[in-house]
């Protein structure tokens, strides 16, 4: 039960698709077209990974994230990874990063 994203993601031509239905018990919901969809990346099963080095509490670590992209990645895309109890520096709210970007992360 309930609303799934498909495994593939949601890409803009999808978009104009989206519909919801049911046959209720109570009643049914006829075909609706959503709008104000945003597209929804998904990763390539087995591409993912997060290693930590050292594995050990109170010293810095090295961070190693990685993924393939079903649909790609594009100027302006938004991959968000959290970390429960790691903060970034200072007042920061986010960290832009690229493939030759190193970022240290404090656990509090």
């Amino acid at each position: 039960a309930g609303v799934r994203i498909p495994d593939v993601g949601l890409n803009a031509s999808m978009l104009p698709l989206i519909q919801v239905w049911t046959n209720a018990a109570n009643g049914p919901v006829l075909s609706t077209v959503l709008s104000g969809v945003l597209p929804i990346g998904a990763f390539v099963p087995g591409s993912t990974y997060l290693a930590c080095e050292p594995r050990e509490v109170g010293v810095s670590a090295n961070f190693t994230v990685g993924f393939a992209a079903v649909s790609g990645l594009r100027a302006g895309d938004n991959v968000t990874l959290t970390l429960p109890g790691f903060v970034l520096p200072g007042n920061a709210t986010s960290l832009a990063l690229d493939s030759y970007t190193l970022a240290t992360l404090p656990f509090r």
